[in-house]
């Protein structure tokens, strides 16, 4: 008989961190009652692990006593031996008010090229970019109506660009 498990990857646990599940049997391999079929990021040769071992000489420097960070050797911080890996989950809707649509968009008005570099065609942050403080995820246009009070004026500008005008409103 057949049975097929699927993993539940990249799940988000408490306090934001990730859960990855990697499989450790082989595709059509023969498996027992009992038999552990995946293990997760946590585990190390099928022991829990709650981190890295580190002998820390601590000393006073010139008298100051109240530091809290100390970096030991450049090892430590280029094989990420102490770094985690944090999921935070944004949605965002785009809504129609007055038959007036918003759209994702990578054109927006009055932006500098360093806010929108990270973002994909269709304005949402390409896969794999490292997130800051305050980037811009996803990029939201509202069409606004261009209003005049002028009518042959906007005939005007209408016969010159075949259609009527819209204002753009940034949502970022």
């Amino acid at each position: 008989r057949q049975i097929i498990y699927y993993l539940n990857n990249y799940k988000k646990i408490n306090q934001n961190i990730l859960l990855i599940y990697k499989p450790i049997v082989w595709v059509g391999e023969k498996v027992n009652i009992g038999q552990i079929l995946a293990i997760n990021s946590n585990l190390l040769n099928s022991e829990y692990s709650l981190g890295n071992n580190l002998l820390v000489g601590y000393g006073s420097y010139l008298g100051y006593e109240y530091e809290d960070a100390i970096i030991i050797s450049r090892r430590i911080l280029y094989n990420n031996l102490y770094t985690s890996l944090h999921l935070n989950i944004y949605e965002i809707s785009l809504i129609i008010i007055n038959n007036i649509p918003e759209i994702c968009s990578i054109n927006l008005s009055k932006m500098y090229y360093k806010n929108i570099k990270n973002l994909d065609k269709y304005g949402i942050i390409k896969e794999g970019t490292y997130i800051l403080a305050n980037n811009i995820l996803v990029s939201k246009l509202m069409f606004m109506p261009f209003i005049f009070n002028n009518k042959s004026l906007i005939n005007i500008i209408n016969f010159l660009f075949g259609s009527k005008l819209r204002i753009f409103k940034n949502k970022p």
